[in-house]
């Protein structure tokens, strides 16, 4: 009923009448209530609401008392919410100016004599103005992930961004997203705001937003935001807000991707190496024998503080690698999604090298996986950024993808080229000048097992058995 239409007609003689008959009430409640009838007469709807709590206060007093009450606190809670509400866009308003476009304005410069290198392809600088635009085309081709604002409640909290805290995320999902770019459009695929025409060309833009679609802001996304912080919280207990280090994002990665079943993965398994050892035997397990392609991600640490320079060329190499998609690093708490470098030579002597790459630390509003072709442009840069190689934390994490033991046998030859693994299997010892940075071997080595009677008969040991009674108590 709207305010413009009538109640019934109330006849508040007879309502009087009848309340008198029964002996409910003395003769000051009936006046009441008699005024009440009577004013229903020609109520519109609105005054009716009004009058029926009073007349629930009139019958039922310590009713209306405990509705008063709950009023109050529906009232204070629709305060607080607004409150938050109004806090949560100005803060939303401040971080899209904090983590603005302006950030990563103004496009980098190349020397004429420059090399560059993007996940295993090289562009030469000294080709004239095309070796540049390809290499332009193919930066912007990569998939940008971004800080999010206005997303739905993260689990367990009220907050709607990950500005500050959500890079790592971010780095790692750009990194995922590569692995399943190459695993399903493959590495020469570009993007293109055109519309497709052709049929071939109508399912890569199809097959491309599916892919999006998983990274999406929606609270059900494969490999969105939410999902990933959901399984921190049920895994590692970390409150949302949390700050990862790169091998603690990639096991997370690890837990949502290798229990997925989505097809658009396409069965991708990930395969995490932090120990120093890169076992044959393990890759073969975790992948089904190839028959899951495998992302395998290799943590390493280049130094203490900073990045050790004699580990140059190991990271321009593997970033090099034709199975590379890349590594995430970066500064302290500050991850960056690293695609290639930058082999600047200066008076033919003199090189300076940059590491290039993609930055999270930028400001989107929420994107839910049904955004039409229109708006994918905000998932890919045209800012080129790069950083020297000698600013980056020395803790990083390269990803490459396997698709068969085909794949497999080409990057262990890759890796020994570049001195990155030592061969440890049987008959495939080998030493070099170089230092290298992994242990290869078929199986894991068993761990030597001692046998102490052998210790107590030999001379050369004494086996001391240590008493807390014997400790001096001073």
């Amino acid at each position: 009923m709207d305010d413009n239409q009538r109640g019934d007609d109330v006849d508040g003689t007879d309502c009087k009448a009848f309340a008198s008959d029964i002996g409910l009430f003395p003769s000051n409640k009936l006046n009441y209530l008699n005024s009440l009838a009577l004013s229903a007469k020609n109520a519109t709807a609105s005054k009716l609401s009004r009058a029926t709590k009073n007349i629930q206060s009139f019958f039922y007093p310590s009713v209306a008392e405990e509705n008063a009450s709950e009023s109050v606190e529906i009232a204070v809670r629709e305060d607080s919410k607004s409150a938050t509400s109004v806090k949560e866009k100005l803060n939303n308003a401040w971080l899209s100016f904090k983590y603005g476009n302006w950030r990563s304005k103004g496009q980098m410069t190349f020397s004429e004599r420059g090399t560059l290198q993007l996940l295993g392809s090289s562009y030469f600088l000294f080709e004239g103005d095309s070796g540049l635009q390809e290499f332009l085309l193919d930066y912007y081709s990569r998939i940008w992930l971004t800080y999010r604002t206005e997303l739905q409640s993260l689990p367990g909290t009220l907050k709607t961004t990950d500005c500050g805290w959500g890079c790592m995320i971010r780095s790692c999902q750009m990194l995922v997203a590569e692995t399943l770019v190459q695993l399903h459009l493959g590495r020469n695929w570009r993007f293109s705001r055109q519309q497709a025409t052709g049929i071939f060309e109508k399912h890569l833009k199809y097959t491309y937003a599916n892919i999006l679609s998983l990274f999406s802001d929606d609270k059900d996304a494969t490999l969105g935001l939410c999902n990933v912080l959901k399984t921190s919280l049920q895994r590692l207990q970390r409150p949302v807000d949390s700050w990862y280090s790169p091998s603690e994002a990639v096991h997370l990665f690890r837990e949502v991707l290798n229990t997925c079943n989505v097809e658009i993965t396409g069965g991708l398994k990930l395969f995490c190496v932090n120990d120093g050892f890169l076992i044959k035997n393990e890759l073969c397990q975790i992948s089904d024998n190839f028959n899951n392609p495998l992302l395998l991600i290799i943590c390493i640490r280049f130094g203490t503080t900073k990045i050790n320079m004699i580990y140059r060329d190991h990271i321009l190499s593997l970033l090099s690698l034709k199975n590379s998609v890349g590594m995430i690093g970066g500064r302290p708490k500050h991850s960056l999604y690293f695609i290639g470098s930058y082999d600047s030579k200066v008076l033919l002597l003199f090189h300076i090298c940059f590491l290039i790459y993609l930055d999270p630390h930028v400001v989107h509003k929420a994107v839910s996986s049904d955004l039409q072709p229109e708006y994918w442009q905000i998932f890919h840069s045209t800012n080129v950024l790069r950083i020297s190689l000698d600013k980056i934390d020395p803790s990083c994490a390269f990803g490459f993808l396997i698709r068969n033991p085909s794949d497999l046998e080409d990057l262990l030859l890759d890796f020994k080229k570049c001195h990155v693994i030592d061969d440890t299997s049987v008959g495939n010892s080998t030493s070099t000048s170089m230092k290298t940075l992994l242990s290869f071997a078929s199986q894991r080595p068993a761990l030597p097992i001692y046998n102490m009677k052998e210790f107590e008969t030999d001379s050369t040991f004494e086996i001391v058995n240590f008493d807390s009674s014997d400790e001096d108590e001073s």
